[in-house]
């Protein structure tokens, strides 16, 4: 059996033809092709950096397949030295119903984790464009993934982190939690970046973000990543974190806009909010009807009592409480705000608290790691600030 890359734009769609069963959710074959090819392929966070890979076996048969994503990362060494590298998220691992349960995706998984296919495509110009920092070392080449199958990925060298969340949910009700008023330039009217009246009974004035305001928002954060990357301690020999630029977000942005139609919902319009210097963007999932938190930056922990109230009331008075019942916040945003933004856990535990928010276990996209170079495999290594915003 052999690992190759699938490079037919044919050979491709089929491939899709058999995940489309897994991940088309809303989308008929033609319209996950075009999801994918068009609306995702050409943005700059895939367009020359996302591949496909199969596994064949001796009769040519393709038994399994997966995708491959780069993007520029941080890694920082036991010597305290940071260094630009390049990532290769895994995702659509599939096998067809008809190949299951003959360990084709061991055996996949075991020639993805020997490192065939993860050879830089960006340049070392790229990297230090992306992350600020020009020492670039391709021997530190780090493969992440998000594991919908539990621990399944450990046994080849992947190391798990946790599904942790905090979950609130919203029951439709216009004036739900207190929150009055309808969010300015939502359902296309001018002004998406207005102020509200205030939420959760608070005066504070509370702006929606759009698409622009959330890349503007993000290129600031990114050009600060390797300085807030060093603050995070690590246990082990490294650690690695994926640098939240603005392509990140256009690809979750741009997901969520096109499949609004098929949801039978408005194309969202509102993609966060700010309340001073305390910001979080969101991203619509229909299918899961979540609305997930992809990055939350607080200033102040009370402030996230302000901006979930507020997204509680976009999706209650701009037409998504039919289809999206609860907000979701991973546990990585409540570490990065307390490590790198000084706030104590248990202030932001409280205002999670007082948002009504629970604390669950995920059981999918659980965060795992793991080094390209065998070397390097059995080192410890932190995966920091590897929350829903970095997740493909």
């Amino acid at each position: 059996m052999s690992l190759r890359e699938i490079t037919s734009p044919d050979e491709i769609r089929d491939t899709r033809s058999f995940s489309h069963l897994e991940w088309g959710a809303f989308l008929s074959i033609d319209d996950y092709n075009h999801r994918e090819e068009i609306v995702l392929g050409h943005t700059p966070m895939c367009k020359n950096r996302l591949k496909s890979w199969g596994l064949y076996i001796e009769d040519g048969t393709r038994v399994a397949a997966c995708e491959t994503l780069e993007r520029p990362a941080l890694v920082q060494c036991k010597d305290g030295k940071i260094k630009s590298t390049s990532t290769f998220s895994i995702g659509a691992v599939f096998t067809p119903k008809e190949h299951r349960g003959k360990g084709y995706a061991s055996v996949m998984m075991k020639q993805m984790a020997s490192g065939i296919p993860f050879k830089p495509t960006l340049t070392d110009a790229d990297i230090i464009k992306a992350t600020g920092v020009s020492d670039v070392d391709q021997t530190l080449r780090v493969t992440p993934l998000w594991s919908d199958v539990g621990t399944f990925y450990e046994k080849f060298g992947w190391i798990g982190t946790t599904d942790l969340q905090y979950v609130f949910e919203v029951d439709g009700s216009a004036s739900q939690n207190g929150v009055n008023g309808t969010p300015n330039g939502t359902n296309g009217t001018n002004g998406v970046n207005g102020h509200t009246n205030g939420t959760n009974g608070h005066s504070s004035a509370v702006k929606y973000l759009s698409e622009e305001d959330v890349y503007r928002l993000a290129d600031v954060e990114a050009s600060s990543f390797a300085s807030d990357f060093e603050k995070f301690p690590f246990k082990g020999s490294y650690k690695c974190g994926i640098v939240p630029d603005r392509t990140v977000y256009e690809w979750h942005l741009a997901r969520a806009k096109f499949l609004a139609k098929f949801a039978k919902v408005p194309e969202p319009k509102v993609f966060g909010a700010q309340i001073g210097d305390s910001w979080m963007a969101w991203h619509h999932m229909y299918n899961a009807r979540e609305l997930v938190i992809l990055r939350a930056k607080l200033a102040k922990a009370d402030d996230l009592v302000e901006l979930i109230a507020a997204a509680k009331k976009h999706l209650c008075k701009d037409g998504f409480s039919d289809q999206i019942n609860k907000i979701i916040l991973w546990e990585q945003e409540r570490e990065w705000n307390h490590i790198v933004d000084g706030l104590s856990y248990d202030a932001i535990d409280q205002a999670i608290e007082k948002s009504q928010g629970k604390r669950e276990h995920r059981g999918s996209s659980i965060p795992a790691v793991m080094f390209v170079e065998y070397k390097l495999q059995k080192d410890a290594m932190e995966f920091v600030d590897h929350g829903k915003l970095t997740w493909c």
